[in-house]
């Protein structure tokens, strides 16, 4: 039994869905706001003094991304054939910016 003071809200729609159900009731065309996506710098330092620096975008992207670095290390490729790996320990600091708006 379902206790109708506290509701079970299934949606299938993650960001902006129009298909909420309340309790198995449908309620059309509601529409949950999601914040605008942010476009996010992060820098990555290693022990050298040198740092690379790239964007990307949304917030949760970004800290998936850290995660990564820190656990597996940086690989970088400059667009040509040279690509480089530099393991986790080599890594001094990883810092994050935001940036600005991806909308705008």
């Amino acid at each position: 039994m379902v206790d109708k003071a506290f509701p079970i809200i299934d949606t299938g729609v993650l960001k902006g869905g129009a298909d909420i159900s309340v309790n198995g009731d449908r309620i059309e065309g509601t529409t949950t706001p999601t914040p605008p996506e942010l476009i996010v710098t992060i820098q990555v330092y290693l022990d050298d003094g040198v740092f690379f620096e790239y964007e990307t975008k949304g917030v949760y992207s970004a800290r998936w991304q850290v995660e990564d670095i820190a656990v597996h290390g940086y690989h970088h490729n400059d667009g040509g054939c040279d690509f480089e790996h530099y393991p986790p320990h080599r890594i001094s600091k990883i810092k994050v910016k935001e940036n600005k708006d991806a909308t705008t």
